[in-house]
């Protein structure tokens, strides 16, 4: 039988699952049972997560996502693809379907802060920011600085009326209505996110092997 892409994918799959899975965040920790894993500050913001905040309506379960498309609203930062370009119809430019235009698949948020710039596009290069987004998530695409990114992509925002009543018009029904959260709920929930961090997944050291099968020599 001959090798294929997909024998590829399920090795590298393997790897990542027994070498590079972290899950010992303070958050599971605490869902293991220590109540002293969390700090009340991100026991606060866990509440809003799972309650008025309305994040596990998408990030939920072990992965911390529904695994599913929704449109946020995200600033887009870079061209599309396709004839739809400098559009990003994400996976709409995949179904064909009008509704599906500008979804997005729900990332994990494990070790999410560490994974910055934010969003698919790279939009937003902090937490707070990013929660903020999501208070009103049409007002913060209509008022978006694109200042806060590097200076070679300020250019390359695309915000404009025609692209935002695009967006608007097939944005998520769970943030249809403005999120209530004032400074204190915004500095809870980063905390909360914060939480969801594996100490060791900075720690990468001792992942490469000694040797490997073909001989090739290991960098």
């Amino acid at each position: 039988n001959q090798l294929g892409f997909q024998h590829a994918a399920d090795a590298i799959a393997a790897f990542e699952i027994a070498r590079i899975e972290h899950l010992n965040s303070p958050f599971d920790r605490y869902v293991a049972g220590d109540n002293a894993a969390l700090t009340d500050a991100q026991k606060r913001g866990g509440q809003i997560f799972y309650g008025r905040g309305r994040c596990a309506a998408c990030h939920r379960g072990g992965l911390l996502s529904d695994l599913a498309f929704h449109n946020i609203a995200s600033p887009q930062v870079g061209p599309g693809k396709g004839a739809e370009a400098p559009l990003d119809f994400g996976r709409g430019r995949e179904t064909g379907q009008p509704g599906d235009r500008f979804r997005f698949r729900t990332p994990t948020l494990r070790n999410v802060a560490l994974t910055g710039p934010w969003m698919h596009s790279g939009s937003y290069t902090s937490l707070q920011a990013v929660v903020r987004h999501y208070i009103n998530p049409a007002q913060a695409l209509n008022n978006y600085n694109p200042n806060q990114l590097q200076p070679q992509f300020q250019s390359q925002v695309h915000v404009q009326d025609q692209l935002n009543a695009g967006v608007l018009n097939t944005i998520d029904p769970v943030l249809a209505t403005p999120i209530q959260l004032n400074n204190g709920d915004v500095n809870d929930l980063v905390d909360f996110l914060g939480a969801l961090t594996d100490d060791t997944s900075t720690n990468l050291n001792g992942l490469a092997p000694a040797s490997v099968p073909s001989g090739l020599p290991v960098d």
